[in-house]
């Protein structure tokens, strides 16, 4: 009862931000109580007159953690104007566009395998006159080579990532997509330091930090990132554990309404 409290709390709290957050409240209306989208609705930002094109609620909602609630500024410490910040899982460009306001004298580098996805980010980027992210349609992955991403049709905009054998379903479209070891991307395409790693990865956060080598991390300040659990071979507590073991301390905060998701913040404290 408690927990279901807490969820209806966060869910009127959200709505209200929401309607605070964004001036055409008839796009808002429209996602999310319209038909099912069948292409970019605007959502006009009061904060620094912003513009985020979005195709569903969730990237909607999406928006809001990042741009109007800032989530992942929010459990990490002040940013600096002249930060690298590095975007692994960008999506449609909501924390990019968060991290490019952040950083004027900085740069952004946005990793977003989905050609969908990468697309309206782009477009988000266009929007706003942001002049200091590179984007790259490639995906992040414990080793440089090829993988399957699955687009589900409810949901065209996200995928899952495999890795082994697919069974056979002809509903999911797969495309094959680049994929780079952190490692490689740190050596080939962001070559400076690291003042901050942001990740969303839905799960792979697992794949991509538990199989890379120590050496890798040596470039990186701070991550922010969510944690996917998956018990009993993905936790938290694995998380933390191997991002202490890497020289870094860590502080995680619950998210308020997934008992499985959560945010970790690693900071190097020299």
């Amino acid at each position: 009862m408690m927990r279901f409290c807490r969820r209806l709390g966060y869910y009127v709290w959200s709505a209200i931000r929401l309607l605070i957050g964004v001036k055409n409240w008839d796009a808002l209306f429209a996602i999310f109580f319209g038909k099912p989208l069948t292409g970019l609705k605007w959502l006009k930002l009061r904060r620094n007159n912003l513009s985020m094109a979005v195709t569903s609620k969730m990237e909607a909602w999406s928006v809001k953690e990042s741009l109007i609630d800032r989530f992942y500024t929010r459990y990490s410490e002040t940013i600096q104007a002249d930060w690298t910040i590095v975007d692994i899982g960008a999506s449609i460009g909501e924390f990019t566009v968060e991290a490019a306001l952040q950083v004027p004298e900085g740069k952004v580098y946005a990793f977003e395998p989905n050609p969908g996805s990468i697309n309206i980010l782009r477009q988000n980027v266009r929007a706003n006159e942001l002049k200091n992210i590179e984007t790259h349609n490639i995906g992040i992955w414990k080793e440089t080579g090829e993988i399957t991403l699955e687009i589900r049709p409810e949901d065209p905009i996200h995928g899952r990532s495999f890795d082994g054998e697919l069974a056979s379903d002809a509903v999911h479209k797969r495309t094959t997509i680049p994929v780079v070891s952190l490692r490689d991307m740190l050596e080939t395409i962001v070559v400076e330091k690291v003042d901050l790693l942001k990740m969303d990865t839905e799960g792979t956060e697992f794949d991509i930090l538990m199989n890379e080598v120590p050496e890798t991390f040596k470039k990186v300040q701070r991550i922010i990132m969510e944690v996917h659990e998956s018990p009993p071979d993905r936790t938290l507590e694995q998380m933390t554990k191997r991002l202490n073991s890497l020289g870094y301390e860590t502080q995680h905060y619950p998210n308020k309404v997934h008992s499985r998701l959560s945010y970790l913040y690693a900071w190097r404290s020299e």
